[in-house]
């Protein structure tokens, strides 16, 4: 019988292919293969953040875009004020001060041509509280919120809220200084008012008294009259 004989060339064709599919096989940790994974630019763009920024410029960026949005409201808030304030004060010019009444030392009231004003921070800013026609010649004030303020024609106005509003309430007889005791009882010259300044009643007096009359109140007044240049 005559047995096949295996050439050289067969067994090495054999063992080529043995050492290929031993090489094909997974290793012993059962791991496969990984591909490798390609390290990414710190500018590279990505799907969380299309610019390529990191996310600390990207808050530092929208904490400044809401910085920009605050001031600009605050700067819009400011001027709305500035034009209500410009319109709430009219333009008037308050060099020409004709009348002066002080509370105290931080309140008081000033009048001019056709104007009050009014201050409670010692005269370092002035309120124009009212627009009267003529000029005001004199202010009585008996505290911060009642005062009184007589005009050259001798009209006569009364603010009882500090001077929120002024209202016209009459006229006074005459052109002598204003004094209030009370909320309603008054003189000008020798003339009273029982009224807060409505109406004026004549106060009597002796016959004998020589000149003007003033009184400050009931009971205390003063007399004179202008004395001529030659007796100083």
């Amino acid at each position: 019988m005559i047995k096949p004989r295996i050439g050289f060339g067969f067994i090495l064709l054999l063992l080529i292919v043995v050492g290929l599919v031993a090489g094909c096989q997974p290793s012993d940790g059962g791991d496969g293969a990984q591909a490798p994974v390609p390290e990414q630019s710190p500018n590279a763009p990505n799907r969380a953040n299309p610019e390529g920024e990191s996310p600390a410029n990207s808050n530092h960026a929208a904490g400044e875009a809401d910085d920009a949005g605050d001031h600009s409201a605050d700067a819009e808030q400011n001027h709305t004020n500035d034009q209500k304030a410009s319109a709430l004060q009219p333009d008037v010019d308050l060099a020409d001060v004709t009348a002066v009444r002080l509370v105290n030392h931080k309140t008081g009231w000033i009048g001019g041509e056709g104007w009050i004003a009014y201050s409670d921070n010692g005269g370092t800013e002035w309120e124009v509280q009212a627009q009267l026609k003529g000029t005001v010649r004199q202010i009585f004030a008996l505290n911060g919120k009642q005062a009184w303020a007589v005009m050259e024609n001798n009209d006569l106005y009364r603010t009882t809220n500090g001077g929120q509003t002024w209202d016209r309430i009459g006229s006074t007889p005459n052109g002598d200084f204003l004094h209030f005791i009370s909320p309603e009882s008054g003189f000008s010259g020798q003339a009273i008012t029982e009224d807060g300044g409505k109406t004026w009643s004549e106060k009597d007096i002796p016959d004998t008294t020589l000149g003007e009359d003033y009184f400050h109140e009931y009971s205390t007044g003063y007399a004179g009259e202008p004395m001529d240049d030659k007796s100083l």
